[in-house]
């Protein structure tokens, strides 16, 4: 019964430790990424604050606009607020918002994911300036255009999708600011998506396969030394196992930091969301087999065969390991049971 017990409580404690340790890396990871414009409207002799309409962002229902504010208490920490819709005017044909005075600002230009209210963010100081390519689909059809945005060429198009050579975009990679780049392309349901950011993220899923083998891999040993303590002469095998499950515990916070996933294909609420990645992902790999841009989808199908690598060598590692400690006990037991015989 004593037994029973600590291998449970043995369980739950290594499970307690990685869950905390993953958990904290989650919360970074899913910082919403921002960038503001800090306004003094408090002051007596600020006229009206005018903003780009770009500021604003849409959903199905109506455009909002959204500041960033110290949170107190358990809200504690940088977290978006939504400015109420009474106190400014959208001028569509100026292209512009404006909001009276009175206040101080820190308006939120654009973001990596659409801001939901009282969300923790990450403010983008200094953000980088490199070519790129973007990905644009289309639910119903590319648009008529005359020209493109400026600093921005076509590559190749199909019937739903665009590839456009961007001089200068910016990392990390919003959609939001790209979609107000490429204004004169926008319509309803347009997705925009950075070639760059979706090599990064597959290029990511080496580290994330070893992060689910950190977890798979220990609770292997975990059950073959609960079976091992049973056995006579198993003690040894179990503390080995014991010694590799804390290894890899503290080889878990090393791990993590070399993982970096781009917020901008990450969903807003859940990052196990399943759906959300089935969704963005279909969509991309079919517009680039549609586009027949052979690179990214090499760049793919490499990735997958590492994970396979990875996820084969670390379960045969682990089942040989374990089976070579339950041969070695046996051939112990066996040979005192001869040593026995023969005294």
């Amino acid at each position: 019964m004593k037994r029973k017990t600590l291998c449970v409580f043995s369980l739950i404690l290594f499970l307690l430790i990685f869950c905390t340790i993953l958990s904290q890396k989650i919360e970074v990871e899913m910082l919403t990424q921002v960038e503001v414009k800090t306004v003094n409207g408090s002051k007596i002799y600020m006229g009206d604050i005018n903003l780009p309409i770009g500021v604003l962002f849409k959903d199905e229902y109506s455009p909002h606009l959204y500041e960033v504010a110290e949170g107190t208490g358990w809200e504690s920490g940088t977290r978006i607020r939504e400015i109420d819709n009474k106190t400014y005017t959208v001028d569509t044909i100026n292209q512009k918002v404006t909001l009276s005075p009175g206040k101080d600002y820190r308006f939120v230009l654009t973001a990596s994911r659409h801001p939901n209210y009282g969300e923790l963010v990450e403010i983008i100081e200094e953000p980088e300036t490199a070519p790129d390519t973007y990905l644009v689909c289309y639910p119903d059809g590319v648009p008529e255009y005359e020209t493109l945005p400026e600093h921005t060429a076509l590559l190749v198009h199909s019937e739903n999708a665009l590839l456009l050579a961007v001089e200068k975009s910016t990392f990390p990679f919003f959609e939001h600011r790209a979609k107000n780049t490429l204004s004169t392309l926008e319509l309803p349901g347009m997705r925009v998506f950075s070639l760059t950011e979706i090599e990064n993220f597959l290029s990511q899923f080496p580290l994330l396969t070893m992060l689910a083998m950190l977890l798979i891999m220990p609770v292997m040993l975990w059950a073959a030394s609960c079976i091992f303590s049973n056995w006579e002469n198993g003690r040894a095998a179990v503390w080995l196992n014991a010694g590799l499950i804390l290894l890899a515990l503290c080889f878990l916070p090393k791990l993590l930091e070399q993982i970096d996933l781009p917020t901008s294909l990450l969903p807003s609420g859940n990052i196990l969301s399943i759906s959300f990645y089935q969704s963005n992902f279909s969509l991309i790999f079919e517009s680039l087999l549609k586009l027949d841009l052979i690179s990214t989808l090499e760049v793919k199908e490499s990735m997958f065969r590492q994970v396979s690598i990875i996820w084969q060598s670390c379960l045969i590692g682990t089942i040989i390991l374990i089976m070579t400690e339950a041969i070695l006990i046996r051939l112990i037991k066996r040979n005192r049971e001869k040593k026995v015989e023969i005294s």
